[in-house]
This record gives structure tokens, sequence and C-alpha cells, in this order.
């Protein structure tokens, strides 16, 4: 089985329920994002300055060095995102709390878990909270497409 780049404390069942959880994505865009991560393809910005690409490698939301694992597990709003998808809240005390996963415990918030990373990876900007609800846009478009069979996505209607 295949070690994670980015987690190394996941198990072999763990590692096994993942790429079994890949393999029924259909969409090519949350099965690549999975697999970056999973293989620790991510520009944080601890990496971009050891490429000389960044001044500085402190995140913009939390003000901590910003590590791969920092971006999707521990930055205030990896978690924010994390625990509305489990709690369904946003003003949950997050240092009460567990810290969740970016893969999910469960199949059926996994496709939302892969949007949400792909926001979390490629928006900088933007909040939790509009990553969540861009996220929950977009995979209602996406499912209406795959039921439909036609027509194609209109991003405009997400943003």
């Amino acid at each position: 089985m295949i070690k994670s780049k980015l987690d190394n404390s996941l198990d072999v069942t763990s590692t096994s329920l993942f790429f079994n959880r890949i393999k029924k994505l259909k969409s090519t865009k949350h099965k690549n994002i999975a697999l970056r991560v999973w293989n620790g393809d991510i520009m944080s910005r601890n990496r971009l300055v050891h490429m000389g690409l960044a001044e500085n490698d402190l995140c913009l939301h939390c003000g901590e060095v910003e590590t791969q694992i920092h971006v999707v597990r521990d930055c205030e709003r990896a978690q924010r995102i994390w625990t509305n998808i489990v709690h369904g809240d946003n003003s949950i005390n997050l240092s009460s709390l567990i810290k969740e996963d970016w893969h999910g415990l469960c199949d059926a918030d996994f496709e939302l878990r892969m949007e949400c990373l792909w926001h979390l990876l490629n928006n900088k900007e933007l909040s939790s909270e509009a990553i969540i609800r861009r996220s929950k846009k977009y995979l209602e478009q996406l499912r209406n497409f795959q039921r439909n069979g036609y027509g194609d996505i209109n991003i405009n209607l997400i943003l």
C-alpha cells in the first residue's frame, strides 16, 4: 500500500478506504486534488520560501508557519471547513474539538471535502464560509449536469 507523503499517521485501513473513495469519485478534478494532496503536491508558503518564490513562510490566515499539513488540516481556516462539514455550524469553538481530518470518516461527505480542498488550495483569499458555500453550489450544479447528461456547469452561477 502506498503511504501518504502528507500524513504518515494513516494506517493501512485508512489508506485503503481513502483509495476506495477516490475510485468512486466521478469528477476528474476531485480525483486529481485527492491524489495531489495524498502525494504532498501542495504549494505551501514554507515550500515557496525554499524555492525562493516567497519572502516568508507565514500563513495569511493565522500567522503560523504554513506547511503542507498546516494548509489542509492544522490552520484554523481548514478546521472551520472540516468542522462545518461534520457539525454544520461555523460558531463552534474549535479549541474544544478534536481536529477534523481533511479526508473525513464517511463516504457521504468525501466529494464535498474534495471540492472544499480544491478551493482551499486554489483560493487563498476565500474565507471558510465562502469555500463551503461555493463547494456546495458547485456540487449541486455537477449533480444536475450528471443527472441530465447535457449542458455544462455554468461557473457564473456559482460565483
